[in-house]
């Protein structure tokens, strides 16, 4: 097997379609588009092994320079944007010798065998799946090689399992939530005051996207916050993500019309499985409304979200990274993701490790000084 760096991402996109296996974070459209339009602290780090010629494997990271001047590894797709449950993609007929040739060349690498060009001093992997084996195999094979490991969970996601009736998932809600569910379901959408569109011309998506945009924005605004659309990039990765040709199996678009009015809108990624309900937009109705349809948007979303994904006999829907209450409302269990870091034995690396260590324990110790200090 051999192993190289990847400088454009293109030359790797049929294999890298086929490694990712329908994981819509991992897929070249979502990774490519942030590539470019996100990646602002450094530059694509996308390694490729090689069997035969054939493309086996690809580790979809990024450069990023840290304050004390060490340059880490990160997966493309990280931080705004969210992305979650990223990895190491691998054909799993070749898992073994793939990884350990990677972990080879990535060690090689932090020494300056393959240039200062593809030197690294810390490797962190975020929003790891549990079950991701090739990630966890790859820090295994660099630690075997003499690397600092360490290991944690991030925050976790939130996913309904939808292999239960719709009468069970029901039955396990509160009875307060129930009955606000079915009022809802009886009075907004069989009435037909409530219908459910999902973009499919290239016209209709960014129409959507935009009415998804301002209803974010608006939100975010009047409750004091700074929406994620704020972010540089972020708005053009996901018009690029949403006019890419390959996107349109993959991102679903979809609005709320209540008596004619757009009062929410949404992004989720269908994956073989499941719906992965990224990003939405909904009103701001008026607390003091008597009309209950009408102040609760979002969860007339969610509604046609659950209802959309049963009908395409999808296994569950996840509501991704963030602790807000509806999630745990529609019955939502927490998965766990991870993070990993790897060091690798050079004295430079660990140096700097050190000194981050010693950063955030003084950060920890100033927080707990300082809450412990009386309010005046």
């Amino acid at each position: 097997m051999q192993v190289s760096r990847i400088h454009q991402l293109c030359e790797l996109r049929e294999s890298w379609e086929e490694l990712s296996r329908g994981r819509p974070f991992l897929s070249p459209v979502w990774l490519e588009a942030w590539s470019k339009r996100c990646c602002v602290s450094g530059n694509p780090y996308v390694v490729a092994v090689f069997d035969q010629g054939k493309v086996v494997g690809i580790a979809p990271f990024h450069t990023h320079k840290s304050r004390i001047g060490a340059d880490r590894l990160e997966f493309l797709g990280n931080g705004k944007a969210c992305s979650e449950y990223l990895g190491i993609l691998v054909d799993p007929d070749v898992m073994e010798p793939a990884i350990e040739h990677l972990a080879q060349w990535m060690m090689e690498s932090a020494i300056g065998l393959h240039g200062d060009v593809n030197r690294w001093q810390r490797l962190d992997l975020e929003s790891v799946a549990p079950d991701d084996f090739t990630s966890n195999r790859l820090c295994q094979n660099l630690a075997d090689r003499g690397a600092q490991w360490v290991e944690g969970e991030a925050a976790p996601c939130w996913r309904v399992d939808l292999r239960e009736t719709e009468a069970q998932w029901l039955a396990r809600l509160h009875k307060s939530i129930r009955r606000k569910l079915c009022s809802l379901r009886d009075r907004g959408i069989q009435t037909g005051r409530a219908v459910y569109k999902i973009a499919s011309t290239q016209t209709e998506r960014l129409a959507t996207f935009d009415h998804l945009v301002r209803l974010h924005n608006e939100r975010r605004k009047q409750l004091g916050d700074e929406g994620c659309f704020e972010f540089p990039g972020f708005q053009d990765f996901l018009t690029e993500v949403i006019t890419s040709p390959d996107s349109a199996e993959m991102v679903k678009l979809s609005l709320v019309e209540l008596d004619g009015m757009v009062v929410a809108a949404g992004l989720c990624l269908e994956s073989e499985n499941g719906l992965l309900v990224y990003q939405t937009g909904i009103s701001l109705q008026p607390k003091t409304t008597s009309d209950r349809v009408a102040a609760n948007p979002g969860w007339l979303l969610n509604l046609f979200h659950i209802k959309y994904a049963r009908e395409r006999r999808l296994s569950y829907i996840d509501y991704l990274r963030g602790d807000e209450t509806y999630k745990r409302h529609l019955g939502a269990e927490p998965t766990q993701v991870k993070f990993h870091m790897v060091v690798p034995p050079i004295t430079a690396a660990l140096v700097r490790q050190r000194i981050w260590r010693w950063a955030q324990t003084a950060k920890g110790i100033g927080k707990e000084v300082m809450e412990s200090i009386p309010q005046l």
